[in-house]
């Protein structure tokens, strides 16, 4: 299947030679939202795969939930801007069915990878506890399909990319926790391939429990 790939690839990097500089560190004290994190999230996202019959990608989407371990590193500025770049490894159950054509087909996957950034505002300056923020992301998953049909059995691979971007808020408590949650949507780009059908472009739903170090 041939899907979006956002040229996101430099974007961890840049920013954390941003957030670690030392003009960046010199401009204010540590925040809620200065420094490492980790955590866990639990959400609903979008889920797309596809299966090339006869010159055709045949796509199956839905939606699903997703267990993920969370890490990334952000700064937090004087005047409440935070910068910051993340990656999560989440599982869930993705396998998806379907027939088309005459074929029945299985995709199965149960693990995914993402990285990006998120922008945001802290106001308050040093003081804030609450983050407003939105974020983008590449989400990739690696499907194993399994096609039958009149002329036999035969497998293929599917690597999908989704561009996932959205908005969420951030509070942070003493100890060191913070709870977010955010909502937004995702979008994938096939080029010139033919397709099944046009993707939806339903809701994503997340909650995480942030610890900062």
């Amino acid at each position: 299947m041939n899907t979006f790939r956002p040229t996101l690839k430099l974007v961890p990097a840049a920013l954390s030679a941003l957030i670690l500089s030392p003009s960046a560190l010199a401009d204010s004290p540590r925040g809620a939202f200065t420094g490492f994190y980790g955590g866990v999230e639990v959400s609903t996202q979008n889920v797309i795969a596809g299966a090339d019959i006869n010159g055709v990608d045949v796509l199956v989407q839905d939606s699903r939930a997703v267990g993920s371990v969370v890490a990334g590193i952000r700064h937090q500025f004087l005047n409440g801007l935070v910068i910051g770049g993340e990656g999560t490894l989440g599982a869930g159950d993705f396998s998806l069915d379907q027939r088309a054509a005459g074929f029945d087909i299985r995709y199965d996957a149960n693990l995914q990878w993402s990285y990006g950034g998120i922008l945001g505002f802290a106001p308050g300056g040093a003081a804030a506890n609450t983050l407003f923020f939105v974020y983008v992301n590449e989400t990739e998953r690696t499907f194993s399909v399994e096609v039958s049909g009149p002329g036999g059995n035969f497998g293929q691979r599917d690597e999908q990319g989704l561009l996932r971007y959205g908005a969420g808020i951030e509070r942070a408590f003493d100890g060191g926790w913070s709870i977010r949650a955010s909502i937004g949507s995702s979008r994938a780009d096939f080029g010139d391939a033919d397709t099944s059908f046009d993707p939806e472009h339903p809701a994503d739903f997340s909650l995480a429990l942030i610890r900062r170090f």
